[in-house]
């Protein structure tokens, strides 16, 4: 199998769509993210999902879409991803600062800034991916 078969399924498009209609009904996001914009890029080998989280609502965007959005880029392999996007992670992959800080094969490559800015809903939005079921 190759690294790009491997990753063909990291963010299996119906599981990112359950995920975008639980972020999209979920309350704590909606009151939180109300004043939050920006672009979410989430890539793994040849494999990336583009969104954007705009005033509490996330939605699927072309690749390589040009804004002047903030924008964060979080890369990690297969492993990375799955030690992280799971009901009960691991302690020191339970987010993505944890897993940023202590695993070398996850990276946040752009927007290390943009992460801290609106931290609060990044979190929250990756706790919901994490009990999304059905990315593997």
């Amino acid at each position: 199998m190759t690294a790009s078969t491997r990753t063909q399924d990291a963010f299996p498009t119906a599981w990112v769509e359950h995920w975008l209609d639980a972020v999209n009904t979920n309350p704590e996001v909606q009151v939180i993210g109300r004043w939050t914009r920006l672009h979410l890029v989430l890539e793994c080998g040849f494999h990336d999902v583009t969104l954007e989280f705009d005033q509490g609502s996330l939605r699927r965007v072309p690749a390589g879409l040009t804004t002047t959005r903030d924008r964060v880029v979080f890369t990690g392999s297969d492993r990375a991803w799955n030690s992280m996007l799971v009901p009960h992670p691991a302690p020191r992959c339970n987010d993505v600062l944890a897993l940023d800080r202590h695993d070398p094969d996850f990276d946040v490559t752009e927007g290390r800034e943009v992460l801290i800015k609106h931290l609060r809903v990044l979190l929250a939005i990756f706790r919901i991916a994490a009990q999304t079921e059905g990315r593997r």
